[in-house]
């Protein structure tokens, strides 16, 4: 705790060196920041790919006449991305402020989001309001193309990757 609060001079008044020749103020600029900014641009691009992803499948839903706000599965996709985009909104909020709180916070959201993420990957294809199999040879329209996919999951690691590693040196 004793890291975490710094006393602020005076105006006008001298001040004396805050830490002994050799070591690093904490003040100082680290490669904390960069790791917080590196996170967020991943971040960015992530929630970009995902609301991609998230307008197709919705458009593709009232194509075939069905309603994307219906049964289990579109309850995963929207709390997906409503935590994160709360995540995200946290993480910019750490970036403001330095508060280490919000990056630990903003960390957490981003392991829920992780964990629901790969359920969407590993549930199987969302069934149609009919209930019926599309026709063989058919192309299938429930899931977006896997390169897709496959490049949100790993940004997505990255993401979680470089946030996590900001908040440690953060705190």
């Amino acid at each position: 705790m004793a890291r975490l609060l710094r006393a602020v001079p005076a105006a006008g008044l001298p001040t004396t060196p805050a830490s002994p020749s050799g070591t690093a103020s904490p003040s100082a600029p680290s490669g904390g920041r960069a790791l917080g900014l590196a996170a967020l641009a991943a971040w960015l691009v992530t929630a970009g790919l995902g609301v991609s992803m998230m307008a197709r499948w919705i458009s593709r839903a009232r194509r075939r006449g069905a309603r994307p706000g219906h049964g289990p599965r579109p309850v995963l996709n929207f709390t997906h991305l409503g935590l994160a985009l709360t995540g995200l909104l946290t993480w910019i909020c750490y970036l403001a402020t330095g508060v280490t709180g919000l990056a630990w916070a903003g960390c957490g959201l981003l392991l829920a989001v992780a964990s629901l993420g790969m359920t969407l990957v590993f549930a199987g294809p969302a069934v149609t309001t009919t209930g019926e199999e599309p026709e063989a040879g058919a192309p299938r329209t429930g899931h977006p193309p896997v390169f897709v996919i496959a490049v949100h999951v790993t940004l997505a690691c990255a993401t979680i990757l470089l946030a996590t590693l900001a908040a440690i040196g953060a705190g």
